[in-house]
Formats: C-alpha cells, structure tokens, sequence
C-alpha cells in the first residue's frame, strides 16, 4: 500500500476566513490515490469550534461529498495534527478528490496569494452523498491537508480472487 495526500499543507499564512457554517474546499493538490484518509492537518487563526472534515469529487458541474468525520474543537496558532482511529474515523478517498472543511465558529488559515483556487458554498454539504454547486475563490488556499494509504492492489497478473486467495488483499 502507498501513500495519498490532498489539499495545502497546514502552514500559517497571510489571511483567513472566518465566515462560520460554510462549505470550504481547498481546489489545491487533488488526492492522488485511492484508499482511506487517516491523517489530517489544519492550522487555524483562531480556534475552530465545529469543525467537520470531507473530501469531494466534481460531477455535472456539482460537487460531492465522498466521505467524511467529525473533528470538533481544532485549537489556533499552530498545525494541529488529527489521526484515524483515535481523532476521527477513517473515511474513503478517490484520485482527483479536493478536501473540504466546515466549522461553527473561529477562522481557518488563508492566503491571497496561492496559485490554486478555493471553493465555498453557503451552507453544510458534509454528509456522504451531499451535493452542491460551490462558488469559485481564485488564488485562495486554505491550510487544511489530508494524508492517507491506498487500497490494496490485485498481485500483478492475477485476479482479485487470487490475490485474495494469496493473502495479498
């Protein structure tokens, strides 16, 4: 098994968004495996109360959630470290998947000057399944990564069913 990330490193950057109870998705970095996030970071400017986390794919001009958890408080002023199983459960991830974050109150790391874009949506769009159209935010990044392992592959010219068999998935 590899490993996967998604998203911008936790960093302290040069602004923040602190507009509570949106959708926030960091358009840097898709994910580039498939398998289970089990390690997230996220710096926030001040304490995030609320905090739920996501990942999300693009289809028909919409996007959606793929998978989830709940984080709650994340404390300010430096990256915060969550891991699977202990912070949050681990949750599915696809290649080409953005992250995503939401909080209730506080105000997450933000700079106005990245390469990449941000998206945001008015609104909670967290739970598997949730849709929606998101607003673009060009040359916005917000510090929150996403790290994981990929889903075991088939031995190389055998079938899933052997490679079951074999014990190497």
């Amino acid at each position: 098994m590899g490993a996967i990330d998604v998203g911008n490193q936790a960093t302290n950057r040069n602004n923040n968004w602190g507009t509570a109870n949106y959708t926030l998705l960091d358009l840097a970095n898709p994910a580039d495996g498939t398998g289970t996030i089990t390690s997230i970071e996220i710096w926030a400017v001040v304490n995030l109360t609320g905090a739920r986390i996501g990942v999300f794919y693009l289809s028909g001009g919409k996007y959606y959630c793929r998978g989830s958890a709940t984080l709650g408080a994340v404390t300010a002023g430096s990256k915060q470290i969550f891991n699977a199983p202990a912070d949050f459960p681990a949750f599915p991830v696809e290649v080409g998947d953005v992250i995503g974050l939401l909080f209730t109150g506080g105000q997450i790391e933000n700079s106005t000057t990245d390469p990449t874009d941000m998206a945001y949506y008015n609104g909670e769009v967290l739970d598997p399944g949730d849709n929606a159209i998101f607003t673009t935010y060009a040359n916005h990044g917000m510090s929150v990564y996403g790290t994981g392992v990929t889903s075991a592959a088939p031995a190389s010219g055998g079938s899933p069913v052997q490679a079951l068999r074999a014990g190497v998935i």
